[in-house]
């Protein structure tokens, strides 16, 4: 065989093979698997009967139920086929299980209510138990059902005033439920439910309520209903609380809608609020530490309410069983005024509760039942602490010092028993104390002062062990080592003038004159002396004056300096105000473009020096003052709106410049995170400003909500954030939360 012809037999097998190949395609079928309910028939177009299998493509088809029935579901697989004009097509591409069924149709429907004593008010909702509705098909037979039906209102999610049924639907049909009513209403009414928590409505509100429509008066709650919308505020009763031989008296009405002991005008939906009473013992105006002829008293002061006798009540934290009676005061009956002095040898001289935190609480018995009233700060003015907030007493070289904790207690916090719960929102005082014995001297307190145009660090004290003058002098020179600033880890050269007296008292005067860099210069004390309120390195004086003093361009305040390891030292702080001067700060809402964004906006003042040279008159240049302006959050590092190094500004940062010399820098506070914690940098050309914290300006305690964040300042002056770093503390914090 030549080449030609067998080249030419291999073609022709090829040629055969692709043809074989496509006539075996096209003869491809798919099978069909039915399942049609038998009260329905399927017609399938070009078909006589239903096909078992059909070729690749797609199948259309009609169902025709029975008499008295409807279609329910067409489904191919799981799948459910919906009709179009009657037809339904179904693609097919493989094996195909097609299921048609059918139900009874319905003619009508009825519902009632199954309980009609159980009464429906304002607000309120209808469950499906509530309902029993009955089927009737088209076939004749009627059936109840439980499910499947919906539950609609006359207007809006619940009842409203005057509704007297609702709208029950199943399968599109609807029917009307009347709804049980009050006994003479026509209508759903409104119902205004006061919880009287264990108080009584006095003769002459029941008087007054008892002419309401359907009042009652039991179970410790008082109700009644509203048929109309009142356009006037309603005044709400006031309850009295009697426990005992003493009547408490009604404080508020708590509830959703309540305002000022009223239901507001044109409330349309029903009222629950609940009662609280004005349980106070005593309404304390002051409390003090003070030492008297050398006697150490907490002096409480105010004037009773409830009680008419209370006693004083000391008692270490979460072990209730260790407490002090204290002393009692009873009420004179010319005044409703006392003072209670409390000698607190008393609390000293009892064993094991040297540097115990005590909880102070005031007692009264009404009756069989104990009545006591913690002193939570949060109920007092800022000046409720009088004075001083520690006292003294010396006994035999040993140094007994009294002094206030203020403490907020949290959730979780290792110091509470297992199982206690606190919200964080109570902010308590207590008291405790420590003692020293063998000590040379003690500092009383520290102040800051201008002394004949100088800056100095006062701190008086006194003598114990030390019985001669010279010995005084001695251990006294040179007992404050240095003054570091913390903040920019320098440490400062002092001055240092020790004078005694005769009586062995003395004065410590620490010259600040040197002092030019802005920070925190926390004291370091000489090695080997005996201080009660310090060890080697740790200076904190029992006592000391916060008042700011100015002098030239330095300001000078005492404060209680926080750092990032979680040491609290007591410290000068030093403001250099050559440049300019932080006045306030605020939070203000505004836009940045069509954005609407929270800014936080310092208010300031330049120095006399620098208005002098006319340099900084306009926005520009007060730009060109700062070079770094940023909110960092205290855990991640991250700049909001602002940058780590000194040559970039920060974006989106608003100057203005007045010609008085006062300026505004507001610094947008867009992309924070919720739940966060932001504190500020704001520094200038020489950096004199540092670190913006709280005690450099004053704040307007503002709270601002934009796109569905709310910004407020984190008050920081005592304790960090639970969660959070800290040296948050004493620092300016913004914290940024959802919106509510």
């Amino acid at each position: 065989m030549n080449k030609t012809k067998l080249l030419l037999m291999s073609l022709l097998a090829v040629i055969m093979t692709a043809a074989c190949a496509l006539f075996a395609a096209c003869g491809t079928k798919y099978n069909i698997e039915w399942n049609v309910d038998e009260h329905a028939t399927v017609t399938v177009e070009g078909y006589s009967e239903l096909p078992k299998a059909v070729k690749e493509g797609e199948i259309v088809f009609t169902v025709t139920p029975a008499d008295g029935y409807e279609v329910d579901t067409v489904l191919n697989g799981k799948n459910k086929v919906n009709a179009k004009d009657g037809k339904y097509t179904v693609k097919v591409n493989s094996d195909v299980s097609l299921t048609v069924s059918v139900r009874k149709s319905v003619e009508s429907i009825t519902a009632t209510f199954k309980d009609n004593s159980k009464v429906y008010y304002v607000g309120d909702t209808v469950e499906s138990a509530d309902v029993d509705v009955s089927v009737k098909y088209k076939l004749g037979d009627t059936e109840t059902i439980t499910s499947g039906y919906t539950i609609k209102y006359t207007t809006g999610a619940a009842l409203s005033i005057g509704d007297s049924d609702i709208t029950v639907t199943y399968r599109g049909i609807e029917t009307k439920a009347t709804l049980p009513l009050l006994e003479g209403e026509e209508g759903v009414v409104g119902k205004i439910t006061l919880n009287l928590n264990g108080g009584k409505l006095t003769d002459a509100d029941v008087e007054a309520f008892g002419t309401k429509p359907h009042f009652t008066n039991a179970d410790g709650k008082v109700s009644w209903t509203f048929s109309t919308v009142s356009s006037d505020a309603i005044d709400l009763p006031s309850p009295v609380l009697p426990v005992g031989e003493i009547v408490f008296p009604f404080l508020k009405w708590t509830g959703t809608v309540i305002t000022d002991n009223k239901v507001p005008a044109n409330t349309a939906e029903s009222v629950e609020a609940t009662a609280s009473y004005e349980t106070t013992i005593v309404e304390l105006d002051s409390i003090e530490l003070a030492t008297q002829d050398g006697v150490p008293y907490l002096v409480m002061k105010g004037e009773f309410k409830a009680a008419t006798e209370a006693y004083l009540f000391l008692y270490e934290g979460n072990k209730p069983e260790t407490f002090l009676n204290g002393d009692t005061v009873t009420k004179s009956p010319d005044s409703d005024e006392f003072v209670l002095n409390y000698d607190l040898r008393k609390f000293a001289s009892e064993a094991g509760l040297v540097g115990k935190w005590m909880d102070i609480k005031l007692c009264t018995k009404i009756g069989e039942q104990v009545v006591t009233q913690e002193i939570n700060l949060n109920d007092y003015a800022s000046d409720f602490i009088v004075g001083r907030e520690s006292a003294r007493y010396i006994d035999a070289e040993v140094l007994y010092l009294f002094s206030y904790e203020k403490y907020t207690p949290k959730a979780g916090d290792k110091n509470q028993a297992d199982g206690s719960f606190y919200d964080g929102t109570e902010n308590l005082l207590k008291l405790k104390y420590t003692k020293t014995e063998g000590v040379e001297f003690y500092l009383d307190t520290a102040k800051i002062e201008n002394r004949e145009g100088k800056p100095y660090l006062v701190l008086p004290g006194a003598c114990v062990s030390i019985k001669d003058k010279a010995a005084a002098e001695t251990a006294l020179t040179g007992y404050i080592k240095d003054l570091q600033n913390f903040d920019g880890w320098v440490t400062q050269d002092i001055t240092q003038t020790v004078k005694v007296n005769e009586d062995l008292t003395f004065e410590i005067l620490i010259g600040l004159e040197n002092v030019t860099t802005n920070g925190n210069y926390i004291m370091h004390v000489s090695e080997g002396k005996s201080n009660p309120t310090s060890n080697d390195w740790n200076f904190n004086p029992s006592d000391y004056d916060s008042t700011p003093v100015t002098v030239g361009n330095f300001t000078y305040k005492l404060v209680k300096h926080n750092t990032g390891w979680g040491w609290q030292w007591f410290a000068v702080n030093v403001v250099n105000n050559d440049v300019m001067k932080l006045t306030g700060v605020k939070l203000e809402a505004g836009k940045i473009g069509n954005d609407d964004v929270a800014f936080l906006v310092f208010n300031g003042t330049l120095s006399e020096a620098l208005k002098g040279q006319g340099t900084i008159t306009n926005a520009d240049a007060l730009k060109e003052l700062f070079t770094e302006y940023s909110v960092q959050t205290d855990d991640g590092w991250a700049y909001l709106n602002g940058a780590s190094d000194a040559d970039k500004k920060a974006e989106n940062t608003v100057f203005v410049m007045n010609a008085d010399g006062t300026f505004e820098v507001k610094i947008a506070l867009n992309g924070a995170g919720n739940d966060s914690y932001w504190y500020l940098h704001l520094c200038h050309t020489d950096k004199s400003n540092g670190d913006v914290n709280r005690e450099h300006v004053t704040i307007d305690e503002t709270t601002v909500t934009v796109g569905g964040q709310t910004f407020s300042f984190f008050d920081s002056t005592n304790a960090a954030p639970e969660g959070h770093q800290s040296w948050l503390q004493g620092r300016l914090v913004v914290y940024v939360a959802a919106a509510k």
